[in-house]
């Protein structure tokens, strides 16, 4: 008794050692010798007892009632028990399923470990634990006390027995984490104790020491914690940095009303938006700006760059929205504006022009509507002034003046197309070069892009519509543009695909370079989503043009080509729901020229990381931006970036919100990897996926429940082959 006091003095003061160890040892071995001699006289006393007792006089039945030793009614147990008859006083309770009246019986006959198991199927486990402790079996006693919640008395037999690593868990069950700690400490896990220390301080409401010991048990997350409830915003927020959790500590420093500070760790936390708003309440348009063009809010963040005069700023931000952008439209009419203002008009007809065919005319608009027809008229645009005053009659809102405007210009093209000589100033003489075949008649133009212009020709000789393609980016050397024009139409010309847009010739007129492709009666796919509802198009369509497209883009990089400019206006649409790929290898034809890419590439918005960043480049990029078009197609509008990295990021939290299949989940997660060799090998296997979804779907193919992964899906990843890479 007098050891078992020392050695809790010293548990409870810490002053734990190895001798402390020894002595607890030696002490449990010698209590556990004298338990089982007591066990035995107490038993050699009982047997003498039974020996010795007088037999029960015999007593008559009484009619109905159960005899001794019956399986029914406890009355007969008593006589059983003062006849000191226990084992078949126990086997009657038993019998009785009373298994807590026959542990009792058999604590009476000193069978502890039997009465111990009665305990335990009758749910008394700290009569259980106390009969351990009599067989003695003090380790299985403390783990019957652990699971009877008493988990100081569990340690207390751990620490006997000598396991300080059971006592030290036991004591963290029991909420006495100072004393698990020095446990710990004394079996050298310093970081354990540390932990346990600060939950010990966490626990008496000392929070600033608490977050001290939990930074040194490098735990910054409940750290971060216990600064918060300390009332210590900065601390936490700087403890919820290092956890990897930069918008719980923004979060607290924007309730704090730290609103500069909190704005940085949204941007961190990859919440632009967010910061942003906290800019505009600080008022800091610069870092505003910023904030509002890395969420992908091209148009505010333009606006307001405009409004405080940065319009070179304003420019660059206006050009990185894309037609699936909100307000993409109205950013095409701010950047008409600030070009026009910069007399580039050229550039400006371009972006008025894409304001108009995509705004609806209304009361609202139609004075804007106006001022570009006035525009495009001083520009001598015809088309575009055409298309505009055809807009409003469209919806009834044409003024007389306007009407006597739309007969003028009417007659002037019938007097342009009439004539062969082009007119100085007209559409035609700034873009087609003279001296063009005869054998092509233009007939009307098609569409303008970053890079070319494109008409619509008959070809008299072979009498078919055809597409001439004539290179207009103002921006690029004369002779480098050539030299990859003429290179992206060879490429194209040795491709023969179903889906893919076909290159019948190619001519040089005016020093000007052309380009004459199959014509396809169709609608870009970008437009097609613009009219869908939502956005959106049913999965069994999305899987019948992927595979069309997957086949496409493999046939290709067998033939060691690579699209580089996958995205929705470089796929048409046919009447009949087919699909083909447009503009194959003009991106990778321009871009080679580095110095110029900024006029080239346009936005990142479907560029692979590694494109972004200039690096050699494999078919897995057009894999990346072939998984986004589809995400397009069945999401809505992604969320953009100002860089290829930052758009990547907000889409998969786009992924993993949105209500996809698993598999079909999984594959885009796959399509999006950073690294170039985890992504699906090839594009039908993407699109095998799709196919299966929408099988799924019908009800022709069982659900796949669990999320595959990508080796379940394509197989074990290949290591590259150095020797077998294409050639770009």
């Amino acid at each position: 008794m007098h050891a078992r006091l020392i050695i809790a003095a010293r548990f409870v003061t810490g002053e734990w050692n190895l001798e402390t160890t020894s002595v607890l040892v030696v002490v449990g071995l010698a209590a556990g010798t004298l338990a089982l001699g007591y066990a035995g006289l107490r038993a050699l006393a009982a047997s003498r007892t039974r020996r010795t007792a007088p037999a029960p006089a015999n007593r008559p039945a009484t009619p109905g009632a159960p005899a001794s030793g019956d399986a029914h009614g406890p009355t007969s147990v008593a006589p059983l028990i003062s006849a000191g008859r226990l084992q078949e006083a126990m086997d009657l309770l038993l019998r009785q399923s009373d298994h807590k009246g026959a542990a009792r019986v058999a604590m009476r006959m000193q069978k502890y470990a039997r009465a111990a198991e009665l305990f335990e199927r009758a749910g008394d486990l700290e009569s259980a634990a106390n009969a351990l402790l009599r067989v003695p079996d003090l380790r299985r006693a403390a783990e019957v006390f652990s699971r009877a919640g008493n988990h100081e008395r569990s340690a207390e037999l751990l620490t006997q027995v000598g396991d300080m690593w059971g006592a030290a868990e036991e004591m963290v069950a029991s909420g006495r984490f100072d004393h698990a700690a020095r446990i710990y400490r004394h079996l050298g896990r310093d970081s354990e104790a540390h932990r346990l220390s600060a939950r010990a301080l966490r626990k008496d409401g000392r929070y600033p020491q608490a977050a001290e010991a939990f930074e040194a048990a490098r735990d910054p997350m409940n750290a971060a914690e216990c600064w918060a409830q300390a009332n210590m915003p900065r601390e936490a927020a700087q403890a919820y940095q290092r956890a990897g959790r930069p918008e719980l500590g923004a979060g607290l420093l924007e309730k704090a009303g730290l609103g500069s500070e909190a704005a940085a760790l949204y941007e961190e936390a990859g919440d632009h938006a967010h910061a942003a708003q906290l800019y505009a309440r600080i008022q800091d348009p610069e870092k505003e700006i910023q904030a509002l063009a890395a969420a992908g809010h091209f148009l505010e963040a333009g606006r307001l760059a405009y409004q405080l005069g940065h319009r070179e700023k304003a420019e660059e931000i206006l050009k990185m929205s894309t037609s699936a952008d909100r307000g993409f439209a109205r950013a095409c009419y701010l950047l008409g504006r600030i070009l026009s203002e910069q007399g580039r008009t050229g550039e400006a007809v371009r972006y008025y022009a894409h304001f108009v065919e995509r705004v609806t005319p209304t009361e609202q608009t139609r004075q804007a509507f106006e001022h570009l027809i006035g525009f495009f008229v001083r520009e001598q645009a015809l088309d575009p002034a055409l298309k505009t005053l055809k807009r409003l009659e469209g919806e009834n809102l044409l003024t007389d003046p306007m009407r006597f405007e739309l007969q003028h210009l009417e007659d002037a093209r019938r007097i342009s197309e009439a004539h062969p000589t082009p007119q100085p100033g007209s559409p035609r003489a700034d873009v087609i070069p003279p001296g063009l075949p005869e054998r092509y008649t233009v007939m009307r133009r098609l569409g303008e892009g970053g890079t070319a212009i494109v008409y619509l020709a008959r070809d008299s000789l072979l009498e078919r519509d055809v597409v001439l393609k004539f290179l207009s980016n103002p921006n690029l050397p004369d002779d480098i543009a050539e030299e990859y024009f003429l290179r992206e139409a060879r490429i194209v010309a040795g491709l023969s695909h179903p889906a893919i847009v076909q290159v019948y010739d190619v001519g040089h007129v005016s020093a000007r370079h052309y380009m004459v492709m199959e014509f396809i009666d169709g609608d870009p796919l970008d437009r097609v989503l613009d009219r869908a509802h939502d956005h959106l198009m049913p999965l069994e369509r999305v899987a019948s043009m992927a595979t069309t497209l997957a086949d496409a883009l493999a046939y290709a990089h067998a033939r060691k080509v690579i699209h580089r400019d996958i995205k929705p206006g470089n796929v048409m649409v046919l009447p009949d729901g087919q699909v083909k790929l447009m503009d194959f290898g003009m991106a990778k034809a321009l871009e080679i020229h580095r110095d110029r890419s900024l006029y080239i590439c346009g936005t990142p918005d479907y560029m692979s990381p590694e494109q972004e960043a200039g690096y050699d480049l494999t078919p897995g990029t057009d894999i990346y931006s072939f998984g986004l078009l589809l995400m397009e197609c069945l999401l809505g509008p992604l969320p953009s970036g100002s860089t290829a990295q930052g758009a990547r990021q907000a889409r998969l939290k786009r992924l993993e919100q949105a209500g996809l299949a698993p598999e079909v989940r999984a594959v885009f997660v796959s399509c999006l990897e950073l690294d170039v060799e985890v992504r699906p090998p090839s594009a039908l296997d993407v699109a095998t996926v799709l196919r299966h979804a929408a099988a799924v779907a019908r009800g022709e193919l069982p659900s796949v429940q669990p999320e595959p992964k990508q080796e379940d899906l394509f197989g074990e990843p290949q290591p590259a082959d150095p020797g077998n890479q294409p050639e770009f």
